[in-house]
């Protein structure tokens, strides 16, 4: 049969770390969080500002069309629009094959792999309409609009002769790119901020599981349930009124004004 006392000592033990003692220990270890968050944002900032080249993106919107129904001269129904919808995600499909990036890089005269391409890339249809877009992002704001339009006219070829009945149009051609798409400044020190906070936890949460020392009665209670009979003073603060206090037993105050009345009588 287990001893009740033990049992209460380790559920004690379990629970020592409260959030009054995690809060004690932040404000104790204040100077390590503000020094390590600090840190983690200032290189973080650093990082961005002077290792990372940023990148321009242009984009490129088309429409899937129906020819068929714009040949014959009839109006375009509801089917018609669901068929052309329905069209997008495979036009995206086909604008990422190799076939379409090999027209790409011979009609711009790119000096760039169908992958470095591929990877400069990002398309998505526009909120589940015949319209969908085609972004490019590179270190050079020209070049990545240069790329978008190149793709669009490629695209529009490509799918022209590879579909029966439909075709693209370019809605809004790519246009060059003033600022920068990457990288978020504010993104990335906010990152650096959490980082040094998440480093300062984990600091202050391996402080306190490997704090071993009684330094309270609370501390007294939670490894032993009997009952604490006494305390003994702080010696240094003791020592400064005189051997036991200000006022005690030997005290200097005590022995002064013994010497006073000595020279008085």
């Amino acid at each position: 049969m287990e001893n009740p006392e033990l049992i209460q000592i380790s559920q004690n033990q379990e629970s020592s770390i409260d959030l009054k003692k995690i809060l004690k220990l932040v404000l104790k270890h204040i100077k390590l969080v503000l020094i390590l968050t600090l840190t983690g944002t200032l290189i973080a900032l650093a990082v961005t500002v002077l290792f990372i080249k940023p990148k321009y993106s242009a984009t490129v919107k088309l429409y899937v069309n129906n020819k068929e129904q714009q040949e014959q001269g009839t109006s375009v129904n509801t089917g018609d629009i669901s068929a052309s919808v329905s069209l997008v995600k495979t036009y995206i499909e086909m604008i990422k094959t190799q076939s379409l990036m090999d027209m790409v890089r011979d009609r711009g005269g790119y000096s760039l792999t169908n992958r470095q391409l591929l990877d400069m890339i990002k398309t998505g249809q526009l909120n589940n309409t015949q319209l969908f877009y085609v972004t490019v992002e590179t270190p050079d704001p020209q070049l990545s609009a240069s790329i978008a339009n190149t793709i669009a006219l490629s695209a529009d070829e490509f799918i022209e002769e590879k579909v029966q009945g439909s075709s693209l149009e370019i809605i809004d051609y790519a246009t060059v790119p003033k600022s920068k798409s990457s990288p978020s400044i504010p993104r990335n020190t906010l990152i650096g901020f959490a980082a040094g906070l998440v480093v300062s936890a984990l600091l202050i949460f391996i402080l306190a599981v490997t704090d071993t020392k009684i330094n309270t009665e609370e501390d007294v209670k939670q490894v032993t349930l009997l009952p604490v009979i006494g305390t003994i003073s702080n010696f240094d603060q003791a020592s400064r009124g005189g051997y036991y206090g200000r006022y005690g037993y030997g005290s200097t105050s005590n022995t002064q004004n013994k010497e006073t009345s000595s020279v008085q009588d």
